[in-house]
């Protein structure tokens, strides 16, 4: 039965049968053929071949190689030359890249003519990148612009401003193809973050995970205009922020800046100067302030960061006016600040129950205990109203009240002197009257620290104390 059956399948599909047996041999073929080709290339000499690579890299990314250590074909899992112990630099000025390893992904045909030498894919391996600040922008849009499909895997780069160090990125991951397109992960101060780059390369939005900092720079094209102009909008935990700005190079314009905080609210314009020093020019208008920020100041390390300190150059105008409907001591505020290498100068003016004061005053914050030289005006035309505001009642009705103070604070050692203390501009008080003014007012508003002389209700004790 068996024999009969096969018999009758023999007869009827000889013909297919023998087809597939066919196909068999030519799969082999088609195998063998597909292997040699993979293989074959293990037996060129690549080193012969590396100026063409670098010419290639050159022409495409801008990419000069100046060493490499070896260049190895590997067959698979896809055709690809691994070249390793990379140093190279790039056309624009002040910019190195070292990789330990380079796979190039050259296409097929590319492998047996290298005179006709194309790539479609290299991925950088542990690179480092040394650039100057100014570069940054030119080189990710050279690579993530590229035709060619490139991907960086652990690429640290190191950020200089003309030789001085400013920062490192570390640990970066990017590529421009495929579902992570212009989408950067990486570290910077020990944090991690992510970018996200729209394909235009004009907005930027920036996270910085697990501290609640995002921001998102969006940038206006000028085909005609070499200056970066364009909008910030950022958020730190409930701090909202965003402005307008237009860089050349060298000058940040900020204008419509707009800052808001449970703490602190203001808005403000000016210059942010990058070159040949970093200053900053401001003009700002605060609309709601909590006066403890100034404790958590004073209490900080700041007064203590010399260099720090340093590097900060500010000149900026404060202006306070608070809301109207709330029962403020203070009602409109103006002081100009400038400090420069640590020399800090003030000029404020306030008012309070419609009387002025006037103070200049300047320090050395370099200094290990700075000292504040002042020197203010008080003119009251009704001194009762000056008094009601702190809550102190008098009979007397005192009109075109005036007084002129000199003197020197130790702010981190809650000491003061008076050099003088004028009455009406012609009545000096005496040296007993100035040590007596001395000891109180370090005893009532000075116990602690420079923020409380501030405080409403030891300003009325130490105004009662003297009367």
């Amino acid at each position: 039965m068996i024999i009969k059956f096969y018999k009758i399948i023999n007869n009827k599909f000889s013909r297919f049968f023998k087809f597939i047996f066919f196909l068999r041999y030519l799969l082999a073929i088609f195998l063998v053929a597909i292997t040699s080709f993979l293989l074959i290339p293990n037996f060129f000499d690549y080193g012969k071949k590396e100026k063409i690579i670098n010419t290639y890299l050159s022409t495409n990314l801008g990419l000069n190689i100046d060493s490499i250590k070896n260049i190895e074909y590997k067959s698979f899992p896809l055709p690809n030359l691994e070249v390793t112990g990379v140093n190279s630099s790039f056309r624009l000025k002040d910019t190195e890249l070292q990789s330990k390893k380079l796979l190039i992904f050259p296409k097929l045909t590319s492998v047996y003519d290298f005179k006709s030498f194309e790539v479609k894919k290299i991925i950088f391996k542990n690179t480092n990148i040394n650039s100057d600040i100014k570069n940054i922008k030119n080189l990710s849009e050279r690579f993530l612009k590229s035709k060619i499909k490139i991907k960086f895997e652990n690429l640290n780069v190191k950020i200089n401003d003309k030789g001085n160090y400013l920062f490192d990125l570390k640990k970066i991951k990017l590529s421009n193809f495929g579902f992570k397109k212009n989408f950067v992960l990486g570290e910077i101060f020990d944090k991690k973050f992510n970018i996200k780059i729209n394909n235009e390369f004009l907005k930027y939005d920036f996270k910085l995970l697990k501290t609640g900092i995002i921001f998102t720079i969006k940038f206006i094209e000028k085909k005609n205009n070499s200056k970066l102009t364009g909008h910030f909008k950022g958020q730190a935990l409930k701090s909202n922020l965003k402005f307008d700005f237009i860089y050349d190079g060298k000058i940040i314009e900020v204008d419509n800046l707009y800052y808001r905080d449970k703490d602190l609210s203001f808005d403000s314009e000016g210059q942010i100067e990058i070159k040949p020093y970093f200053k900053i020019h401001m003009r700002s208008i605060v609309k709601d302030m909590n006066f403890e920020l100034f404790r958590s100041f004073i209490d900080s390390d700041i007064l203590y960061s010399k260099n720090l300190i340093k590097k900060i150059n500010i000149k900026t105008t404060i202006i306070y006016k608070p809301k109207k409907f709330l029962e403020k001591t203070i009602e409109n505020f103006e002081t100009n600040l400038d400090l420069s290498y640590g020399r800090l100068n003030m000029k404020k003016y306030f008012i309070i129950a419609d009387s002025k004061f006037d103070c200049i005053s300047n320090t050395n914050l370099l200094e290990e205990y700075p000292v504040l030289s002042f020197k203010c005006s008080i003119y009251s035309s009704d001194k009762r109203k000056l008094l009601r505001k702190f809550k102190i009642n008098s009979k007397k009705n005192i009109k075109n009240f005036e007084i002129e103070i000199k003197g020197n604070i130790n702010i981190l050692n809650n000491k003061i002197n008076f050099d003088y203390i004028k009455l009406d501009k012609s009545n000096n008080l005496s040296k007993e009257d100035l040590k007596y003014y001395k000891s109180t007012f370090e005893n009532i508003l000075f116990d602690k620290t420079f923020i409380d002389i501030f405080n409403k209700d030891k300003i009325k004790n130490f105004i009662l104390e003297i009367s």
